[in-house]
């Protein structure tokens, strides 16, 4: 899951995407509206680990953690 700030979001889903610092600060969010939709992070957030949540407008939640690397 390393990325160098480009996320390619599959999901037959809508909602919003969001993704945190590990001490919970949002720093990006992205609505998802299609099967597929690309997410760019930040260009001046830090290379480390940050979590993102996905709520679909149905109220179900995934999360995952993902590796920036530039």
């Amino acid at each position: 899951n390393p990325t160098s700030g480009v996320l390619n979001i599959a999901t037959s889903e809508t909602g919003m995407f969001a993704v945190f610092t590990m001490d919970g600060k949002m720093v990006s969010q992205t609505p998802i509206v299609g099967t597929t939709t690309q997410v760019v992070l930040p260009s001046d957030l830090a290379t480390g680990m940050y979590l993102c949540k996905f709520t679909t407008t149905n109220g179900n939640t995934e999360m995952a953690r993902i590796v920036l690397s530039h």
